[in-house]
């Protein structure tokens, strides 16, 4: 096609990385860490941030979808089991670590790495 450009997304130090949801320069996905597990990402077109599920029996947090600042996804525990979520996170800019509450109390976590 012309005049298309591609961008490839690749959180830094990922086996692998998986783009779900865009809107506006705001991407969310999840990638697999050097630890084996997979974890949410977002990525504001500079710097990727690290948004994962935090609670005991999670192994693995997934983001599918984001509309301002909003974000859906789910959280993986046990065999085959999962756990759906909305939250609504802070300004993408925001490099500081916060926590939210979710339903159940669960809580995400959000840290941030930039781009080598």
């Amino acid at each position: 096609m012309c005049g298309t450009t591609y961008t490839t997304i690749d959180v830094p130090e990922a086996s692998r990385t998986e783009v779900y949801s865009i809107d506006g320069s705001n991407i969310v996905g999840s990638y697999r860490g050097t630890d084996g597990v997979d974890h949410g990402f977002l990525y504001d077109g500079t710097t990727y941030t690290t948004l994962d599920v935090d609670v005991p029996e999670a192994l693995g947090t997934y983001l599918y979808g984001i509309d301002g600042d909003n974000i859906v996804g789910r959280y993986s525990y046990g065999d085959f089991n999962s756990q759906s979520f909305i939250a609504t996170i802070p300004e993408p800019s925001t490099a500081a670590l916060f926590a939210l509450g979710l339903a159940g109390c669960a809580l995400v976590r959000r840290r941030s790495r930039s781009i080598p």
